[in-house]
């Protein structure tokens, strides 16, 4: 590092650093409906988003306050596509069986 860095002020700078764990997420606004994907490097991926339990009785009302419109309506219970959920809670506080939980 010395010939590097021959100033003694410069070489104490530089810091050498390794992450051991981390997790994250991306998202691509362009697509429509919005695009969430999560990463981690050494742990396990952070849990999110809601799932839909036995008892839905496929009113739909889940679907209609989803800004993503992530909602399989195609089978029951319905599904969440958690690529697309943002987590807003909006399927959760509107279902009328209250059978949507976090995961």
């Amino acid at each position: 590092m010395k010939k590097i860095y021959p100033n003694v002020q410069a070489r104490d700078v530089l810091e050498v650093f390794c992450f051991e764990q981390f997790s994250g997420e991306y998202f691509d606004r362009i697509q429509k409906p919005i695009l969430r994907i999560s990463f981690s490097y050494n742990q396990s991926l952070p849990k999110g988003g809601y799932h839909m339990l036995e008892g839905c009785i496929g009113c739909h009302k889940c679907y209609e306050v989803c800004p993503q419109k992530c909602i399989d309506i195609n089978q029951k219970p319905v599904k969440t596509i958690h690529e697309y959920c943002l987590h807003c809670a909006k399927c959760k506080e509107i279902c009328p069986k209250q059978v949507i939980v976090k995961i």
